[in-house]
């Protein structure tokens, strides 16, 4: 506007104009309004000349805060929450020399109720999550701006669908019966993430065809409204929802694929072999399971062989397999004897077939004496997917149990809750003598339980036995 006079824009509101408002569905709002615009314009009678023209923009994106938003961040953060508490336990077992150390990934939490529900958890913002997926690395024109540009949603919709993805596979490996590595799930959140981040430099790159800096808007507001969960499979919603651009739709489709590859590689144990194999390991009697026959996500080695000389009482030799050895006694000391996984090393050696046959380098080296026995240990990783970490030292407890004493604990001093009943497996004592300490593990104290509630406990035991590496 040329008034031919200076203005006094002491007051901002004189002369700035109104904010131009774009609605996405009912929860996204994105608005521009121009802040301090500087116009010269000189030119002669014929309107020849120069001008320069100079405006600043405030960008702001509102987004709606409900109560599927509010589900969907509880579900999530539960699941992080047990996820921290399983890296703690492995790095604290590990720092301070009783465990080896594991890197712990998401695998860690493949057992938790938290995130075998996610998906269910997820549905009432599924639509919303789903959307931002396929928003990612779309600079958009228009009324998706609003969600392409809102940061604070589209980040935590990353993680939300990765692991809703991830819970599935999780699923789909507990049915098949397979343990699935989940070495690709940080991966794949960064590379989403950097996708996003740079999703102005994609768009002028000139790498995607038609798109000269800036996605035009496909799915307008009204559709928002209207759309159904179900619309994401029999339409071509999600097509639309990537701006139509064939790179970036093409890439997220490859991302899905190629985290679907260990699924499909890993082989599923067999039924017959799983039901006739009754030599559990020590503390998968107490829990009454094979470790490496329980799928879902989360690979390791699951058992650390180990050769014990009980002359001397110290480790000759260790080493992992994911082979199942048979059981005999274990020597826990004169005050304690136990039933574990200790087996002879001479029959050991005579026994394994090729398909049972531990580490060929560590039977090579091995001592003929009869004194030296073999010990199998499931390692700490094995324990904390399926659930459970040690408690003071002294008990093993589920996940869900450590959680209920926690938020107990603080009120103890001046509060009195209800009475609860907590299963807990007693460990022997790391001074015991016995073959699982001197391989540097721990053992349960007895197949028996043993309930210690007239011992005016706060945790009821059923103390059976186990050899864990923790």
């Amino acid at each position: 506007m040329r008034s031919g006079q200076e203005i006094d824009c002491e007051n901002p509101s004189d002369c700035e104009g109104a904010a131009d408002e774009g609605y996405w569905g009912d929860k996204f709002i994105s608005s521009n309004k121009g802040h301090k615009t500087n116009s010269v314009y000189i030119a002669n009678a014929t309107e020849y000349g120069l001008f320069i023209y100079e405006s600043y923009e405030i960008h702001t994106v509102q987004i709606i805060f409900d109560w599927e938003t509010l589900v969907s961040n509880l579900s999530v953060g539960l699941v992080l929450s047990r996820w921290v508490l399983a890296l703690v336990s492995l790095h604290l077992g590990a720092f301070c020399g009783k465990s080896l150390w594991f890197s712990g990934g998401i695998g860690c939490v493949s057992g938790a109720g938290s995130f075998k529900y996610l998906p269910l958890a997820s549905l009432p913002r599924l639509k919303i999550t789903l959307a931002a997926f396929w928003t990612v690395g779309c600079r958009f024109e228009g009324q998706q701006a609003g969600l392409a540009e809102s940061w604070f949603a589209v980040y935590p919709a990353i993680v939300n669908f990765v692991l809703i993805y991830y819970s599935l596979l999780n699923f789909l490996g507990k049915i098949l019966r397979r343990r699935v590595s989940d070495v690709l799930f940080t991966p794949t959140i960064v590379t989403l993430c950097v996708m996003h981040y740079f999703r102005l430099e994609l768009a002028a790159s000139g790498w995607l065809k038609g798109i000269d800096g800036r996605i035009p808007t496909v799915v307008f507001s009204d559709e928002v409204k209207k759309m159904q969960l179900a619309d994401y499979i029999t339409t071509d919603l999600a097509w639309r929802m990537s701006g139509r651009v064939a790179l970036l739709f093409h890439v997220k489709l490859a991302i899905l694929a190629v985290n679907l590859i260990p699924l499909l590689v890993a082989r599923s144990f067999p039924v017959g072999q799983r039901c006739s194999d009754l030599g559990l390991h020590g503390v998968e009697k107490a829990f009454a399971l094979h470790a490496r026959y329980v799928g879902g996500l989360g690979r390791s080695l699951t058992y650390m062989v180990a050769v014990v000389d009980r002359n001397e009482r110290r480790l000759s030799s260790s080493s992992f397999t994911a082979k199942v050895v048979s059981t005999v006694s274990d020597d826990g000391g004169a005050d304690s004897k136990t039933t574990t996984t200790i087996t002879p090393l001479t029959p050991i050696l005579d026994q394994c077939s090729d398909s049972q046959s531990v580490n060929p380098k560590a039977n090579n080296n091995a001592p003929q004496s009869l004194t030296t026995h073999k010990i199998v240990l499931v390692n700490s990783y094995e324990i904390i997917r399926l659930g459970y970490l040690v408690y003071g030292d002294k008990y093993l407890i589920t996940f869900d149990d450590w959680d209920l004493l926690s938020s107990m604990a603080p009120f103890r001093s001046f509060c009195h809750f209800w009475n609860h009943r907590v299963l807990a497996w007693r460990l022997r004592p790391v001074a015991t003598d016995g073959d699982a300490e001197t391989a540097g593990g721990r053992a349960l104290q007895t197949t028996e339980p043993a309930d210690v509630a007239s011992r005016r406990s706060s945790i009821a035991t059923s103390s059976l036995v186990a050899s864990v590496s923790l």
